[in-house]
Formats: C-alpha cells, structure tokens, sequence
C-alpha cells in the first residue's frame, strides 16, 4: 500500500511539475507573441503603450475607429483598447491593468452602444486571456463571466484544452515563425460589405432590440468617470454610426441616450452621438446594421476627430 501511495505521489508530483513547466513557457511565449490578440495585450501588460489617446469600447470601437487617421488628424499618439464582445465590466479590467503598467491617457475615446452597459453574458475567446490571469482586474472578471474557478489554484491547467497555443509560445520563444500582425494599434479592420438578405433576416430574427443596462456596470461606469475625473483624464463617450433601420428597431433608444447625455453632463464627459448622421442612412458606409464598411471606418474616424480638434488642447 505504502509504495502505491509513493508512486501516484511521485506521478502526481511529477506532472504538476511538468504541467508548470509547460504553463510558464506557453505565457511567457505568448507574452512575446504577435499573433492575434497577444500584441495587444502584451502593450498593455509590458507598460510600452503609453498613448495620449485611448480609444475604449466593444467591436464598435476595435473595428470602427482607425488609431492612423486618429494620429494623423490629431497629431497625437492614439492606441485602439476596444475588445469584440466584452461589455464595459471587461473593458473596465483590462484599463485597470493597462493603468497600473502604462502612463495615464490625455484623452479616452469610449464606444457606449446600446449593450456597453449591460453585463457580459460569456468569454469571447476567451484563450487571449489565458497568458495575463496573473493579474487581479482580469482574472477576476474573467471568472465572473465564466472562466473555470480553479485556475486561480491550478493555473497549469489553464492550457490543456489549447495544444496550438502552447505550440505557438514555444516558436514565439525560439524565433521559429513570426506571426504577422493582423491590427494596427489595436484597430482591426474587416472588409465587410453590405447585403440586404441578410440584414433583413437579422431583423426578422431579433423582434426584440432594446438597451442593456447593469445596475453593478453602471455603477462601475460612474466610477470610472469620477476617477478620470481626478487624473485630469478627458473623457468623450461616442456613440457610432448604426444603420437608421436597426435603430428605428431598437425600442427606448431615446430614454437610452438621454440616460447617457445626463451621466455625461453628471460627471463632466461629452457625448457625441452620430446615429443621427447622414451616413446612417447610406449602405455604402455599413458591412451590416451596427458595423461600417472600410468606407464607413474611414469616413466616421474622419468625422470624429473633426469633433474632437475643437478639443485638441486637451490631447497636445
């Protein structure tokens, strides 16, 4: 009896070993790794960002506002934080730790559309935040949405359903193979056109559109704006272009937007609302009824900074 416990001690002991092994070479390769979502992250957790403007939010703001014309039209240093699919509970996090390793940005440019203050209901892919667990703000939203609990005890499990990532760090490490970027300061465009069978099919498919509010993520969105308040951190909520069919779709939209127009003016941020903007109202500029075109992209961006150069002092 005494040598069969000795051996499963000895195997237990020896894959732990082996497991942690593995695990501190997959995030420590990934945190090298410029493949998908990594560069990103990894400017946020190695302190190289460091931009005057951060523009915040979900797809909206990842794939709808280009940080080169930002630069350009701005003459600034702008870095895109916009995560697809996570609501402001994430995003909050992953500014949390982007602050704690990063200087303070002049300005932050923040996505609300009609789910930003609602909860994240599932981790959308969640493999980008095996690697940065270590820190407090992420693992603790991650769990709340859905991350396995017992990582934060057995964080060597965290890569075993993900061979291809641990494959990818390995090379990261070695110099093997270099993924190619496929963003641009966190930008990531699509080159999205616009088809009105499936638009119309989206539509008959959601009978029910209307905004998401989170009493907790609403408070947490107050907070945000009082504590960007005391760093002298200009904040300008920015509502983007949807098409005018998808928001005449949406019920209380106009309850909606005078809620945010008031915790605006509450905790002095500016609002700019552009879904009453003539490309709303233009196919040319969407890919469906709540993203742009590559058109869309460029023009919007264009139009945002020509509203923001008024405040350009700020952001110099």
């Amino acid at each position: 009896m005494k040598r069969f416990l000795l051996h499963v001690v000895t195997f237990t002991l020896t894959m732990t070993l082996l497991l942690s092994a593995i695990t501190w070479v997959t995030d420590n390769g990934l945190r090298k790794s410029g493949f998908s979502w990594y560069k990103d992250w990894n400017g946020v957790n190695d302190g190289t960002i460091n931009a005057d403007v951060l523009i915040m939010g979900s797809s909206h703001a990842r794939r709808g506002i280009h940080p080169m014309i930002v630069d350009s039209a701005l003459h600034v240093n702008s870095y895109n934080l916009g995560m697809d699919g996570y609501m402001f509970d994430m995003q909050l996090a992953r500014y949390q730790m982007y602050r704690k390793r990063n200087t303070a940005p002049k300005l932050i440019v923040l996505c609300v559309d009609y789910s930003e203050l609602g909860t994240t209901k599932r981790l959308i892919d969640p493999e980008q935040l095996l690697p940065y667990l270590h820190d407090d703000d992420v693992r603790t939203d991650a769990v709340k949405i859905g991350m396995p609990a017992y990582l934060q005890y057995l964080p060597f499990l965290k890569y075993q359903n993900h061979p291809m990532l641990v494959w990818k760090a390995g090379c990261a490490l070695t110099h093997a193979h270099t993924d190619r970027p496929n963003s641009y300061k966190g930008f990531y465009g699509e080159h999205l056109e616009w088809n009105t069978t499936t638009f119309q099919q989206f539509m008959k498919e959601h009978t029910y559109l209307a905004p998401e509010l989170s009493d907790s993520v609403v408070q947490q969105f107050a907070q945000f704006l009082d504590s960007c308040n005391k760093e002298h951190i200009k904040v300008v909520l920015v509502f983007t272009p949807h098409y005018y069919l998808f928001n005449r779709a949406v019920r209380y939209r106009d309850s909606y937007m005078a809620f945010l127009s008031a915790t605006a003016a509450q905790h002095h941020a500016k609002l700019l609302n552009y879904n009453t903007d003539s490309m709303c109202y233009n196919t040319h500029y969407f890919g469906n009824g709540t993203h742009l075109s590559p058109e869309g992209v460029t023009l919007f961006t264009q139009k945002l900074c020509a509203s923001l150069r008024p405040d350009g002092h700020i952001i110099k």
